[in-house]
């Protein structure tokens, strides 16, 4: 399996964009246009279609030159909840360096497995949502 991300090559830093080719996640909870927020709940993707408006941050990440690569599963309506236990319609996503005595956990998981696990992940937008 492959996971097409932009290359940092072709993204020079500028004054107006210091961010530029900076690849970021943003946590499932917060909007991007035209893209359903999930909530981590089957039902709650059923009723609500995409988002009209983009998250006043991310806007702002990429007006400085950040460069979405993906949204990060989070708890179900971003509690802290423990995997697998409290996961209830998708899974937990798996700690990429588990021993088995290790799981992620909290509301910005994802954001977190990302960072920890995809070096080609630059920056997550996690939040505090307990």
């Amino acid at each position: 399996l492959m996971v097409p991300v932009p290359s940092k090559l072709h993204f020079p830093k500028t004054t107006t964009k210091p961010l530029h080719g900076v690849r970021i996640t943003v946590k499932d909870i917060i909007d991007l246009k035209e893209v359903k927020n999930k909530g981590q709940s089957r039902s709650y993707e059923k009723l609500y279609g995409p988002r009209i408006d983009t998250a006043s941050i991310v806007t702002r990440l990429t007006s400085l030159g950040a460069v979405i690569i993906g949204k990060a599963k989070c708890a179900q309506f971003a509690p802290s909840d423990q995997p697998t236990a409290d996961w209830i319609d998708y899974h937990c996503p798996w700690h990429p360096r588990g021993d088995g005595y290790l799981s992620p956990r909290g509301s910005s998981t994802g954001t977190w497995v990302a960072l920890a696990g995809c070096s080609w992940c630059d920056v997550g937008i996690g939040s505090d949502s307990n």
